[in-house]
């Protein structure tokens, strides 16, 4: 009698540990997939925030070679009382700010990246529960 229970209790267990375990790694699959979408998602964010502050960089880079030159002897032209250091310090504090403005853009972009895949993060933890509440 016990070893026919036994016998009975392996033939319909078995099948369903198996069913169990399956979907199991199923769900493992389908959650490894989401979270290489949102890490994918996240690195174009991030991309998009190192371009803006890079562009915000090199333009304040290339302004300050460039134009501070120009803008110097303008002031000069126009105001021959005014001190070349004079000058040279109204080009240098417009440059700073347009600096700024472009690097204070591209911060924003990248405080919008998260590091987590929080959609992953969320359904692992919904299985979770939903296994715990079925225990």
């Amino acid at each position: 009698m016990m070893e026919e229970f036994r016998r009975e209790f392996e033939t319909t267990m078995t099948p369903l540990l198996r069913g169990i375990l399956d979907d199991t790694q199923k769900l493992l699959r389908q959650e490894i997939a989401l979270a290489r979408v949102e890490v994918t998602e996240d690195a174009r964010r991030a991309r998009g925030a190192v371009v803006g502050i890079s562009v915000g960089a090199v333009m304040g880079y290339m302004a300050f070679i460039f134009v501070c030159f120009a803008a110097v002897y303008l002031l000069i032209a126009y105001q021959p009382t005014l001190p070349v250091w004079g000058a040279y310090a109204i080009v240098a504090a417009v440059l700073a700010v347009v600096s700024w403005i472009f690097t204070a853009r591209g911060m924003r972009r990248a405080r919008e990246i998260r590091g987590v895949p929080q959609q992953t993060v969320d359904s692992i933890q919904q299985g979770f529960q939903w296994m715990q509440r079925r225990a």
